[in-house]
């Protein structure tokens, strides 16, 4: 077998493994997608435990461009951010939008997403100092309580362009996430 076609099985082959490049579209769409990530993460610990909150914002920047001279008009740009709940550990959509595409001879459109901040604590365990003096005065022991997790985290987005009801192009990063939008929010 020639090392070009082998090359090519197996970029075939781990593109299908791992739902393909973050930045994929379908191959016969007139647009092309580029999402970007922009934000961070912050950490406080938690006092008396080896927990941490974390406190993120998020915003998508969006970039749509044609791929082709008939591009078709009145294109619709929908987003989503995903979350996952601490607590029930469901994946959900924290927030989504949608925006009118206008490429024609423009060039491409850069599209940004409302901001998010998701808030979260993990389960952790905090000590309670005792009462006294402690050691060999008679003074009791601390405690240790149990803190179940709270908030949302956020864990990746989906982005698709729609053609009246058809999706011309998508993407989803992790690609798991697409399965976790309602019906009645993706067009099929």
């Amino acid at each position: 077998m020639k090392t070009r076609t082998l090359q090519s099985i197996l970029l075939a082959t781990a593109l299908a493994f791992t739902g393909g490049p973050a930045n994929a579209s379908f191959h016969s769409s007139p647009v092309r997608l580029d999402v970007r990530v922009h934000g961070g993460d912050s950490h406080a610990r938690i006092s008396r435990s080896s927990g941490v909150k974390h406190d993120q914002k998020e915003e998508l920047e969006i970039t749509v461009s044609s791929v082709s001279k008939n591009l078709p008009s009145g294109l619709q740009l929908k987003w989503f951010m995903f979350g996952r709940d601490l607590k029930s550990n469901r994946v959900g959509v924290l927030r989504s939008g949608d925006a009118k595409i206008e490429l024609g001879g423009r060039g491409p459109q850069v599209i940004r997403s409302a901001k998010i901040e998701a808030k979260s604590t993990p389960e952790h365990s905090v000590v309670s100092r005792g009462r006294g003096r402690g050691g060999r005065s008679g003074g009791s022991r601390g405690s240790v309580k149990k803190v179940e997790a709270t908030g949302d985290k956020y864990i990746g987005y989906g982005v698709q362009v729609l053609n009246g009801s058809k999706v011309v192009a998508e993407t989803f990063d992790p690609p798991s996430l697409k399965q976790s939008v309602s019906a009645s929010s993706i067009s099929k």
